[in-house]
């Protein structure tokens, strides 16, 4: 079977898109685990597109390891740049699920995608764990004690539902203890969450006019260079928490090993049932076509 598809790059986070338009392929969880192979043509996603009416698009998502994506910022960038050189779109709907997303083109460097309105989920993990665990919630934040081999670990997060799960991280010097903390998050949320580490929250609470620097680790891709809808995650904690209040913000930089994103939020607001949708803007590149025969 001969199969046609593109290889698009979001600042480090590569794809294949396959426009399953025309090809009607059937992709069966073996084939799936074949196309994202290093061995082969490889990729942090796969996004398997088929263009519809009225310039939308629906799209399936399926992480590196086979699992299904509910949602990928810097996919959906790729997604749009793809259109706008294949069939010149300047704007589109992408369908995810249920939930269509809405994209639109200026420029390599500026492509736009409405991410719909950030949940804080208040409530610490229900799923069982451990006796040397405890989680205590306040406000939009859980905090955790560990017991470990040389003492107690402690550290804070906040669980973000924006179309995939993310738990941000942003004690102070909690990459140091990155593994850990990951293994912790992953146990109490069944491998489900997206983790991202802020590297200089801290920092950026005293001047707000730096950027967001996150390492992120991706559910079914590992660590990744860039995660637009951790990105994004990152942003809306940091401008409900303290940015909105304290310095008039709405907007804020985040950077990531492979660059830096933009995240609107325009009326962030106390009540969830009042919050206006996030926007994300960053770029895109376009690889090569090639095709791929099993």
């Amino acid at each position: 079977m001969s199969i046609a598809f593109t290889k698009m790059n979001s600042q480090g986070n590569d794809f294949i898109i396959i426009d399953n338009t025309s090809q009607n392929i059937k992709f069966k969880p073996e084939l799936i685990l074949s196309l994202c192979s290093r061995e082969t043509i490889g990729c942090d996603q796969l996004l398997i597109i088929k263009l519809g009416n009225n310039n939308s698009v629906e799209c399936i998502i399926y992480n590196q390891d086979g699992t299904q994506a509910k949602q990928c910022g810097n996919g959906m960038r790729a997604i749009m740049l793809y259109l706008k050189t294949k069939f010149n779109f300047s704007s589109c709907s992408i369908i995810v699920g249920d939930i269509a997303y809405e994209a639109r083109y200026v420029d390599e460097n500026n492509i736009s995608i409405d991410m719909g309105a950030p949940f804080f989920l208040l409530e610490s993990p229900i799923s069982n764990y451990s006796s040397d665990l405890t989680f205590e919630s306040e406000n939009i934040v859980c905090h955790v004690e560990s017991s470990t081999e040389n003492g107690k670990l402690s550290f804070s997060y906040a669980p973000i539902l924006i179309g995939n799960f993310h738990c941000v991280v942003f004690s102070k010097d909690c990459y140091t203890h990155k593994e850990h903390i990951s293994n912790i998050l992953n146990s109490v949320y069944d491998d489900g969450a997206n983790i991202s580490f802020l590297l200089n929250y801290h920092e950026l609470i005293s001047d707000p006019t730096i950027n967001l620097i996150i390492k992120v680790n991706e559910r079914g891709a590992g660590w990744t260079k860039s995660c637009g809808s951790a990105a994004s995650a990152a942003g809306a904690f940091c401008i409900q928490n303290f940015l909105k209040d304290n310095h008039q913000k709405n907007s804020i930089n985040v950077e990531q090993e492979g660059g830096t994103l933009k995240i609107n939020w325009g009326n962030a607001s106390e009540s969830q049932n009042e919050a206006t949708n996030l926007t994300l803007v960053g770029p895109s590149t376009y690889e090569y076509d090639n095709v791929w025969n099993e």
